[in-house]
């Protein structure tokens, strides 16, 4: 009984040791590391995000947080150094992109597994995750002869030819995704008609994944008829972005509202 005592008075003492040494700084976390690797509960209302995640539906995601972060700035481009993986791509299968997640995104933008699902310069897809790589090909336009411009065949064409070039920019982005593992980091997703608490819960499953079981996050979706609910570290919230004649806006004023419930790092947008 004795000796139980003693280990268990040593083993207190040299927690609150350490638990002083972090505080007084005496003892560092390695680079690109954070204090969240180290706390074993999902972020809350409370905690202080460091970083910020669009994770679809669509671009009108990274659109909102540009205007938050960056209200000098119009809605594009975003400021460099702040792009993630999934800031201008469509998302329309989460199962999909849940199965992606779960295995840190291996594989996931590779040369055979490209295809036009339309016949225009948005319909770039990955059959593998179902990723809608809206953007892409815009950036190439002037490549792409008028009577092209609706040739599917011909616009992946000019995808391939400049694959070498997208799928480098695609590895540096997913690395800086995976490497918000060791940030507290808020995931955001608006306006995927038909998610349920089901998937966004499955989401959440394969996010802890991908981020090597580090809880420090939170997600957010924000739909336009879904109502409000807080749910263990998942935020539901409204936001119409729809005006009278159907057509998506950015409606800005309630974006601002639901990001003022948050807490943010003063510098994450430096």
């Amino acid at each position: 009984m004795f000796i139980k005592k003693t280990l268990l008075l040593l083993l207190t003492i040299g927690l609150l040791t350490l638990e002083a040494a972090f505080s007084q700084g005496s003892i560092s976390l390695p680079e690109e590391h954070s204090i969240a690797d180290h706390v074993p509960h999902y972020a809350t209302k409370e905690t202080t995000f460091e970083r910020v995640i669009a994770i679809g539906k669509n671009c009108l995601t990274k659109a909102q947080i540009n205007l938050y972060f960056d209200p000098r700035h119009l809605e594009w481009p975003t400021k460099s150094g702040k792009s993630d993986i999934f800031d201008w791509a469509a998302i329309p299968n989460y199962q999909l992109l849940t199965s992606a997640l779960t295995h840190r995104l291996e594989g996931f933008y590779e040369r055979e597994d490209f295809y036009m699902i339309a016949n225009n310069i948005y319909g770039l897809t990955n059959k593998r995750n179902g990723v809608r790589w809206l953007h892409t090909l815009k950036k190439y336009e002037d490549q792409i002869p008028k009577n092209k411009i609706d040739d599917g065949e011909f616009l992946l064409s000019v995808f391939h030819e400049h694959f070498e070039e997208e799928y480098s920019k695609a590895m540096k982005l997913k690395d800086r995704f995976l490497r918000a593992e060791h940030k507290k980091t808020l995931y955001i997703i608006s306006h995927a008609p038909g998610i349920s608490l089901e998937q966004l819960l499955q989401l959440r499953d394969a996010l802890l994944i991908a981020r090597n079981q580090n809880k420090q996050f939170a997600i957010l979706y924000v739909s336009k008829n879904q109502g409000t609910a807080d749910i263990e570290n998942i935020f539901m919230r409204e936001a119409k972005n729809v005006s009278e004649d159907t057509k998506l806006t950015l409606d800005p004023d309630c974006w601002r509202a639901i990001f003022s419930e948050f807490n943010f790092t003063d510098d994450i947008w430096e």
